[in-house]
Parts: structure tokens; sequence; C-alpha cells
């Protein structure tokens, strides 16, 4: 069965060589953003990805959103190549950003906004437009009267809705949702989240929620992806994952979750720093920081290895377990 949108082995390098380094020819170093991230997403499906900053979440959903083409490999969607698709098509993937204020033109009220997507999907006459932002603004909990107000004059909450009708206003089938709600309150946060998850089963949009929040993936994501340094590192349904983590990062990600109870023993905090996507350690990329690396053994800094199931629907990237080879791709 063909997946609504799959990424193949993707990578994407950057080059850090400076404009003198291009212009002698000398090359330079490569930041490697995302190293190998193979992910299907289904039709409907909600997918969350965590990480810590600087592991390659953002440009892997701008690679699936198509704003980013990959160095090595291949995005998909319905089986057809990401950069190779009609203009039509085109439109069915869409990015919800960040920080609305910031992508809401402040010289446009929320009516012009909303128009030209809606012009675009070949609706020209007056009243249907009119119709159809209405019918949107209602879609993301808002009243009709806010078609002649400013960016200026919205709450946080309130320009995230607005962004996202106008991502729905070109009917799309997937979008990703790059950290929607880190932006506003924890009130606003509930219902922004309720809403993503309330249109996506009504209407079967797939999603990937890109968020630092764990309890926000949790409340909306079908499985999470796991990220650390360009690499997919554990993947599984959403409870499977919080119920049972595998790999010592996840572990030590929920562990860092705030808990109400003041005696409560950290298990497997983290430490030090991730290593610089320039020059990422040899074997496991997490080995300098994982607290089971005596325990594997020497593998762990001598191999990289692969993301492989432990379940039928669980992968893990760590030699804690013997189902787990080495990556073959993997750069010594």
């Amino acid at each position: 069965m063909t997946a609504l949108i799959e990424a193949e082995s993707v990578k994407r390098y950057y080059s850090n060589a400076s404009w003198l380094q291009r212009l002698l020819f000398l090359g330079g170093s490569e930041i490697q953003a995302v190293d190998g991230v193979t992910l299907r997403i289904e039709k409907g499906e909600i997918v969350g990805l965590v990480g810590e900053s600087g592991c390659g979440k953002t440009t892997l959903g701008w690679l699936l959103a198509g704003l980013e083409q990959p160095t090595e490999g291949a995005v998909r969607f319905k089986g057809r190549s990401l950069g190779n698709i009609d203009a039509e098509t085109r439109k069915k993937v869409q990015l919800l950003f960040q920080y609305p204020r910031e992508s809401l033109n402040p010289r446009h009220n929320v009516r012009t906004i909303l128009s030209y997507p809606i012009r675009k999907m070949g609706h020209t006459a007056t009243a249907d437009i009119t119709a159809r932002i209405h019918s949107l603004l209602e879609a993301v909990g808002l009243s009709a009267r806010y078609a002649d107000r400013y960016s200026f004059q919205l709450s946080g909450g309130e320009l995230q809705r607005v962004a996202l009708a106008r991502t729905l206003a070109l009917e799309p089938e997937f979008i990703v949702c790059d950290e929607p709600t880190s932006a506003v309150d924890m009130n606003v946060k509930v219902q922004i989240l309720k809403l993503l998850s309330d249109i996506s089963r009504e209407k079967g949009i797939s999603l990937l929620f890109i968020s630092h929040d764990l309890s926000a993936v949790r409340f909306i994501a079908d499985r999470i992806c796991v990220m650390y340094l360009g690499k997919i590192v554990e993947q599984a349904p959403a409870q499977q994952l919080f119920d049972h983590p595998c790999h010592p990062y996840t572990m030590a990600l929920l562990d860092a979750i705030a808990d109400i109870d003041p005696n409560a023993i950290r298990k497997a905090s983290l430490h030090g720093q991730p290593p610089s996507p320039m020059a990422p350690p040899a074997g496991c990329r997490f080995h300098p920081r994982c607290a089971y690396t005596e325990q594997v053994g020497t593998i762990c800094w001598e191999r990289g290895p692969a993301l492989q199931p432990l379940s039928t629907d669980h992968l893990v990237r760590c030699f804690l377990y013997p189902e787990v080879s080495q990556d073959p791709d993997r750069k010594q």
C-alpha cells in the first residue's frame, strides 16, 4: 500500500564553507542536518516528531513540505516525487508555521489574507469567496466578524487559527505543523491541539506535528518519532512509546518531564551537550551522552546501529537490543 507521503533514505547536508573557500574550490565542512531518514505517513495519520533543538526536526519537516530538496534520497507524495508533481497536486502539501504573526501580512485584513488562496482554488465570485471565508473561520472556531480584523488586533491563539484557516483554504491532504503551539499559553495550546486533531479526523488530513512539548505530542499524535542529531532513533505508537520507551535518549526525554512529586528520582538524565552536526561522533551518535555505553561495550563507539523493529510497530536504533544490527549506510 502506497503511503500518502514518504521519505526514503533522505539526507540534507549544508555546506559550511566561507565565500573564500567556495571561490577557491576548497570545499569546507558539511552540516548533516538530516542523515538517512526513512518515514511513511498514511492518510489521516498524525505523526509526532520530537527531539532537542538542532536535531533536524524542522529541516525534515521542510523536506516533507517540499520547501527543501534532499541532498540524497527521495520524498514522494502518493508515490510521485514531490519535486516533480504538478501545481494542483502541490497545493495538497502545506506547512503551518511556528510564528503566525510573522507569516501573516500586517497590511492586510483576514478577509484579504484568506481571499488569495481561495481564488487559487478557482473561486472568483465575491459572494462565493465571502461564504468560503466565513466557512473557514467557523471551521477554526472564529466568527465571521474576524474577517475585517488585522493581525495586530488578534491574540496569539487567534493568529494561529487564522493561519490554519489559510492553510485549509487550499484543501490540503498533508500539513507539516512546525511548533504551532510554542508561542501560546497553556489554555490556548489545548484549544489549538484539539482543533488540529478534530480537523485531521473529520477531513482525513495527515499531520506531521513537530514539537519540543512531549505532552502536546502525546495528546495529538498516533505515532511518535524521536530524532537525535539528524537520525530517527525510536519510532512507536504514542501510548507505547510513553509506556515502554526503549532508546536511552527517549528514556531521558521522558524522564525530564516535570513531575509534581518533589521526591521523584530522575533515572535517565542527560549529560553534556549534543555533538556538532558538522562533526558527529563515530559509531552511535548518542554514545557520548549514553548511560548504557559501558554496559553494551565498544560496539557503541565503533559502529552505527540501524533502525530496526523490536516488534511489529516499534523501531529502535540501539545496540542494547540483540535484534539491532549495524547501519549499512553509516559512515565511520
